[in-house]
C-alpha cells in the first residue's frame, strides 16, 4: 500500500454504516453483559455514520490539509 493512495474496499459511491471502533467495542461488551435478558431472538440496532467511500476519502483529504498547515 502506497501512501497518500486511497483504495476502496468496494464501489466508491455505495453508501456503507461505519462506526467508531472504540463505540462499536463498548456496545458489544455491554450486550455480553446483558445476555441473561436477552430472548432467542432479537433486533439489536447500532448507530452508524452512513457514507460512501468518496465521502470518507474527501474527510481524510480535508484532514490531512488541515494538519500540513
Amino acid at each position: 500500500m502506497s501512501k497518500g493512495i486511497y483504495t476502496a474496499p468496494g464501489p466508491a459511491d455505495l453508501v456503507h454504516k461505519w462506526a467508531y471502533l472504540p463505540d462499536f467495542a463498548v456496545g458489544f461488551v455491554a450486550l455480553a453483559r446483558n445476555l441473561d435478558r436477552l430472548g432467542s431472538c432479537e433486533a439489536l440496532n447500532f448507530p452508524a455514520h452512513a457514507v460512501t467511500d468518496i465521502e470518507i476519502k474527501t474527510a481524510a483529504e480535508r484532514r490531512s490539509d488541515a494538519s500540513l498547515n
